[in-house]
């Protein structure tokens, strides 16, 4: 049946810009755990969402223009999406309850729509990977999808998406080759019950295996990340974006 659908997937792409298994982490709504809030739709307003992937790092304090917006982000944590106006909007990361500062950038932010800042890399050498959430919403009988490879123990990855009984072995990857901080495109899928697979690029090697249940016009993101010691096991860090 999925391979099949692959033929759909890539046609169906070209129109955008359950149970669990090992390797999926799901988001729930609490400031310095991980979290998944989609926009606030109450207006249109321009939002920031965090995600704290380097790993052996402290916790971390998140600012926005020097003001505090999310404290003691531990690792593989997620804010929900934060109201920010437009404009150059200067975003730190910060060791928490300290004034060391791990990460300082700069994200231009257009009105109105939302970016999701991952910090990747290693304690000495963190960088910051912006990802525009720019798709436009679902249609109905649809769901979206992208991946961001943010761990620093592996190179390109390959992304299958598969009915959840159906082998590797013959299937063609959606994302192909992604390599570390990598953000793909989001992809369009038909709702259900899918099987996602990570593997190392080029081989059916499974670094991560989640199984999820999809409903209709969901726009999903998974982030790549290492154990928190750094290495595997890998995860599957699963992002509510709508």
């Amino acid at each position: 049946m999925l391979k099949n659908m692959v033929g759909s997937i890539r046609a169906l792409g070209s129109r955008i810009g359950g149970g669990t298994r090992r390797g999926l982490v799901v988001c729930s709504v609490l400031l310095g755990a991980c979290t998944g809030d989609p926009p606030i739709t109450d207006g249109p307003s321009s939002h920031l969402r965090f995600v704290q992937a380097v790993p052996g790092a402290p916790a971390v304090d998140m600012l926005v223009d020097a003001t505090p917006r999310a404290a003691a982000l531990g690792y593989g944590a997620a804010t929900g999406f934060l109201r920010v106006e437009a404009g150059n909007r200067r975003v730190q990361m910060r060791q928490s309850g300290t004034t060391t500062m791990l990460m300082d950038l700069t994200v231009p932010v257009e009105f109105p729509r939302a970016y999701t800042v991952v910090s990747t890399g290693r304690l000495n050498d963190i960088e910051p990977l912006v990802a525009p959430d720019t798709a436009s919403i679902p249609l109905t009988g649809e769901m979206k999808l992208r991946v961001v490879q943010a761990a620093p123990s592996l190179g390109g990855v390959d992304v299958y998406v598969t009915d959840p009984t159906a082998s590797l072995a013959g299937a063609t990857p959606v994302f192909q080759d992604l390599p570390f901080r990598g953000n793909s495109e989001y992809l369009v899928l038909p709702v259900g019950n899918l099987r996602i697979r990570i593997t190392t690029a080029g081989t059916l090697t499974t670094l991560v295996d989640l199984t999820r249940l999809f409903g209709e016009r969901m726009m999903r993101t998974v982030v790549v990340t290492d154990a928190p010691g750094g290495g595997a096991p890998f995860s599957g860090l699963l992002l509510v974006d709508f």
